[in-house]
């Protein structure tokens, strides 16, 4: 900055912010590009803007301003494409991924990572191609496709561990505990889980926290509101991401408190345009208000859950069928009985058309068995049939 290198300054003040968003500190990297954009915008040549433009994404969208953030990828990809930097264009194209995945634009996310390594060499030394594959393993896995994202993640997860890479290595490790919890391989999952090192992200520790408690739950096992208290304070002072963290929380809540918390944390998901988090929040609203008789508010967050999943959003940290399963339960309580049959047949289809292809061989038994919400589904399958 003294001696008026601005290039310099552009690339250092890039790097430096998006450390500082890793550190949940998007405020501060916020600051720090934003008198820059006047430079970048008359003066910077293509690859330069890529860079800048491709760290102010992340800092808008660590803030919860995902709609910009996504935009402001689309002009770092535009710059990349036309300087023909395809490592930039990738590493762009990925990080976007992450914007549409915190927003729940699963299926976009997944395109944009796809998309992003049709670009690379595929050399398995190459630390960027790695991070690629982590991230489109994390959408496959999510999308249904067990079998290519398991293979993915540990093959990743070997690779980052010998890298001494702590963040990466936690981050394949909490896609691959949730991909072991899907497939009903729960003790996998929580030995995957097991001593997180210390110098991870607040926002890291609570979602490896929820992941544990998310597998206990699924055992069946008893989870202590201590448990849950921790995972929410992990997040409590942090305003872009509390709500998110609320939500995971509702999981474990009783059902009044449910319904009480919901329309602030609503409000504030909007707000964040995380619509994948408001997605979960009607599914734990549905669940509640069934439980309690509250038909009538439970068929309308079946319906606006139903109405954010024909619009691309999936329900943030929720194994896509039990959206189905939540919503089958509400309508038919309700007495809508084509509602609940149509919202049955989606999930029982993506169980049996989009998943069950791709479980690997030895662990169908335990994806059928061990699946709470796969045994859920079977066992209201059967009573419609019976019924009919």
């Amino acid at each position: 900055r003294r001696s008026g290198a601005r290039e310099e300054l552009v690339r250092v003040a890039s790097l430096t912010a998006g450390n500082l968003c890793k550190l949940g500190r998007a405020d501060e990297a916020y600051s720090l590009l934003l008198p820059l954009r006047e430079h970048v915008d008359t003066l910077a040549d293509d690859g330069l803007r890529a860079i800048w433009y491709g760290y102010w994404a992340a800092a808008l969208g660590h803030m919860g301003r995902l709609r910009e953030g996504v935009a402001s990828y689309d002009v770092s990809i535009d710059c990349a494409r036309r300087c023909g930097d395809l490592p930039l264009l990738g590493m762009a194209m990925v990080n976007q991924s992450v914007v549409l995945r915190t927003m729940g634009a699963l299926g976009r996310a997944r395109e944009r990572t796809l998309g992003a390594l049709a670009l690379t060499a595929g050399d398995e030394d190459d630390a960027q191609h790695r991070l690629l594959r982590l991230a489109h393993a994390r959408n496959a896995a999510e999308s249904g496709e067990f079998a290519a994202a398991l293979q993915t993640l540990e093959a990743l997860l070997l690779r980052l561990e010998g890298m001494d890479t702590p963040f990466w290595s936690w981050a394949a490790r909490g896609a691959l505990a949730r991909l072991f919890q899907h497939l009903g391989q729960h003790a996998r999952a929580l030995q995957v889980l097991r001593n997180p090192p210390a110098a991870l992200p607040p926002w890291m520790h609570a979602g490896l926290h929820w992941a544990r408690l998310d597998v206990d739950q699924w055992r069946g096992e008893p989870v202590a509101t201590e448990r849950v208290e921790q995972a929410r304070g992990l997040l409590s002072a942090d305003p872009y991401r509390r709500a998110a963290n609320e939500v995971r929380a509702l999981r474990f809540a009783e059902p009044t408190a449910v319904l009480t918390q919901a329309p602030e944390l609503a409000a504030t998901a909007r707000g964040h345009e995380m619509f994948g988090v408001l997605a979960a929040l009607h599914l734990h609203v549905a669940r509640a208000a069934t439980a309690l008789g509250r038909l009538a508010e439970a068929a309308a967050a079946a319906t606006e859950l139903a109405g954010l999943m024909a619009g691309g959003y999936a329900p943030d940290a929720v194994y896509l069928p039990e959206a189905g399963l939540v919503r089958t339960r509400a309508w038919r309580a309700a007495g809508d009985a084509p509602a609940a049959a149509a919202a049955l047949d989606d999930a029982m289809a993506w169980r049996r058309q989009q998943a069950l292809p791709h479980v690997p061989a030895p662990f169908v038994d335990s994806f059928l068995r061990r699946n709470p919400v796969n045994q859920a589904l079977l066992t209201l399958a059967g009573e419609a049939s019976a019924a009919a």
